[in-house]
């Protein structure tokens, strides 16, 4: 891949110009040669590569894509976005910015996306509270109570606007489980 580069602080065309015109003219005396090689040398010493900003590019439009959308997301999940996507902008747009900058941007900008999170679905978890309110009754008082427990820990979780999915999955799991009914009592779905 070829590398992009910025003029630094000797303009380096106009050196290679100026070289390439006294190249041309074939009486250049042995000085000359070595103050416009010494030039030349300085000049690209001067150059400095552009910061690549592809990573931050693509940060910005998942970051961005998730702002617009904002009312999808847990709120708390999603805290201090728009201010990074903003920082973010700025970075992309320095013309200046080193590749450092634009690393810790990007870094930064996909952590807090990656945080995203959009509110877990509950309607399987309500359906199986409902269920296991039901069972509960015809069971002995161990298996009631371990039940009652689960029930508990499921309502919990149901009520939590921040619970992610995976502990959505675990309550219904744990109402769910035909172990919290008595042995010989298989819960039937309702």
């Amino acid at each position: 891949r070829m590398k992009t580069f910025r003029y630094g602080i000797l303009p380096f065309g106009a050196v290679l110009a100026e070289a390439e015109t006294a190249v041309e003219g074939n009486d250049l005396l042995p000085d000359e040669v070595t103050g416009l090689y010494d030039k030349l040398i300085a000049a690209i010493g001067s150059l400095k590569t552009r910061a690549s900003k592809s990573g931050l590019e693509t940060a910005i439009k998942v970051a961005q894509n998730i702002v617009d959308n904002a009312g999808k997301y847990v709120a708390s999940t999603i805290e201090g976005l728009a201010e990074a996507l903003e920082t973010a902008k700025a970075v992309y747009n320095n013309a200046d910015a080193d590749q450092e900058t634009v690393n810790a941007a990007q870094n930064d900008l996909m952590a807090r996306a990656m945080k995203a999170r959009k509110p877990a679905n509950k309607e399987a978890l309500k359906g199986a509270l409902g269920y296991g309110n039901r069972l509960s009754g015809g069971m002995s008082q161990a298996g009631a109570e371990e039940l009652d427990a689960a029930i508990g820990r499921a309502q919990q979780v149901a009520n939590d606007p921040n619970a992610s999915q995976n502990n959505v999955d675990q309550a219904q799991a744990a109402v769910d489980d035909p172990t919290n009914a008595d042995p010989g009592q298989k819960p039937q779905a309702p």
